[in-house]
């Protein structure tokens, strides 16, 4: 769902997606690529082009939620809602294993090894064995500092949510697209 401003509201759009696994992922990143805010701005004479997430960024955030969901919870999806500042992705199920909010950038879990595998066949994601452990434990405690206080309490009810947002930064001679 996109949402013009900082909050949910009555005027929203969205999508539903079902397809194969790899295409969900891959059809749920151009809807968020071509929904979320984009611009320019001038720097001296060069024209910089912005987005509101990374791409990396965006496709971790999705891959994260279809590879760590709870499959046996039943008549709850996962959703990810774009806003004005932020975006959200709700995937449902509990942390698995021994995986706490606190330890969370330490640890690895996998509740869905074979999915993991199916997602690192198809290029989806690097299995943790391949990445730098502690660059990630880094950019995941960045991450969390950004994250509301509420993430906390949320994160040990049946729904775990994550907030992937940048940090505000001053624009001039910028343009925006909503």
């Amino acid at each position: 769902m996109r949402y013009r401003g900082r909050e949910m509201g009555d005027e929203f759009l969205r999508e539903d997606i079902r397809d194969t696994l790899v295409e969900t992922v891959r059809r749920a990143e151009i809807w968020i690529s071509e929904h979320m805010r984009r611009g320019s701005r001038m720097i001296g004479l060069e024209r910089q082009d912005w987005a509101q997430f990374p791409q990396g960024a965006l496709r971790e955030a999705l891959v994260n939620a279809v590879a760590h969901r709870d499959y046996t919870i039943r008549g709850e999806g996962i959703r990810i809602a774009l806003f004005g500042d932020r975006m959200e992705c709700y995937s449902p199920g509990r942390l698995p294993g021994h995986v706490t909010v606190e330890n969370i950038a330490a640890e690895r879990f996998s509740r869905n090894e074979t999915l993991v595998q199916v997602l690192a066949d198809y290029g989806l994601i690097e299995l943790p064995q391949c990445a730098d452990r502690n660059e990630r434990a880094e950019n995941d405690k960045g991450r969390r500092e950004q994250e509301d206080p509420d993430q906390r309490k949320l994160s040990k009810s049946s729904l775990v949510r994550r907030k992937y947002a940048k940090p505000a930064t001053k624009r001039t001679n910028a343009t925006t697209a909503e």
